[in-house]
């Protein structure tokens, strides 16, 4: 599998959870089409890390709080769907 970017993380942050399909395209309001889009293109979704203030040792700010998490998305074939 090749990645598009590699987000260094460190292991306190590390989690493995698959994450529904359904869950990153309703949180961004998608239309149908792109529901669909997504669907065809992608095979799994996995919530990889959760760096937060207490995983990564740094303290919280006013402006970030802490990241919702890191995810990898794999691909059902070499790019996604038309």
């Amino acid at each position: 599998m090749s990645a598009l970017y590699q987000l260094p993380t460190p292991e306190t942050s590390a989690q493995a959870r698959l994450s529904p399909k359904t869950r990153i395209y309703d949180a961004v309001g998608a239309s149908t089409a792109l529901r669909e889009r997504f669907v065809r293109s992608s095979d799994q979704i996995a919530w990889t890390h959760k760096p937060g203030p207490r995983t990564l040792n740094l303290p919280a700010t006013a402006a970030v709080a802490e990241l919702s998490g890191v995810f990898r998305v794999t691909l059902k074939g070499e790019c996604v769907a038309r």
